[in-house]
């Protein structure tokens, strides 16, 4: 593993513009699993993840809260469009 001097970043490096998935595994490095929902207060539910808030998927840690699965899906929609044996869940 190449390690850098803080501050230098190597010629690839894309900030920002970095894919879904980078921006995703630099927040849990730099934050760590999230182990509770800001939303509902949960803390046993089965999976907790980092919600972007802005949906413009920023490298700046304000910009992300930990939410269980289910508070993330209503935040983003997806909630909405789930159905289930024809039902709406």
């Amino acid at each position: 593993r190449t390690h850098f001097k803080k501050g230098h970043r190597p010629a690839n490096w894309k900030g920002d513009n970095a894919a879904y998935s980078t921006i995703h595994d630099w927040i849990r490095k730099v934050l760590g699993r999230p182990n509770y929902c800001e939303d509902c207060g949960r803390t046993d539910a089965k999976k907790f993840e980092w919600a972007n808030i802005s949906g413009e998927y920023k490298r700046d840690v304000t910009d992300y809260k930990r939410l269980c699965t289910k508070c993330h899906m209503i935040m983003d929609g997806t909630m909405n469009n789930l159905h289930w044996k024809g039902a709406m869940i």
